[in-house]
């Protein structure tokens, strides 16, 4: 004779596998040091830190020499010697927490570089009016207009 087994006692083990956590998101700005630049990258940081999700390490770097320059500095910032001491150093203040994204004025040719060495991606952003975009990526076309009319832009000098 068979017994049938009854499907409400047959007993189950369920095995749960620790799943890895994503690594925590660190973005690092990179700021130009000079002009307005690490002011407007300054706002840009504050705003992102309210955006982000929670967990987020935002690291701002720049100069001392940039930093002596903002008003009313929130914290206290740590110099490095280059730009690529300086994400070591945002690394570490964010708990060695990898550089996962660099985000950088466009000027900061050194944090495509830097970004590129630590396999993170590289956003450049523009922080001046669209106009001065548009003469920087046209000047050949400038100086060429210019030479057709008669002077050259390796000529002229500039008024500050």
């Amino acid at each position: 004779m068979t017994q049938k087994q009854n499907p409400s006692s047959c007993s189950t083990k369920t095995e749960h596998v620790p799943t890895m956590a994503p690594p925590p998101l660190h973005i690092a700005v990179v700021a130009f040091p000079f002009s307005s630049h690490a002011a407007v990258m300054l706002s840009f940081v504050h705003a992102l830190a309210a955006a982000a999700p929670d967990g987020t390490a935002i690291s701002f770097v720049t100069t001392a020499d940039s930093v002596a320059q903002l008003r009313n500095p929130t914290r206290s910032w740590a110099t490095c010697a280059s730009w690529r001491d300086g994400l070591k150093a945002a690394q570490a203040s964010a708990g060695d927490a990898r550089v996962s994204c660099v985000v950088g004025d466009a000027f900061v040719r050194m944090a495509a570089e830097v970004a590129a060495a630590t396999g993170a991606p590289w956003v450049p952003v523009w922080t001046a009016a669209s106009c001065a975009l548009l003469a920087h990526i046209r000047t050949d076309a400038l100086c060429q207009d210019i030479a057709d009319q008669g002077t050259s832009c390796t000529s002229e000098r500039l008024m500050v």
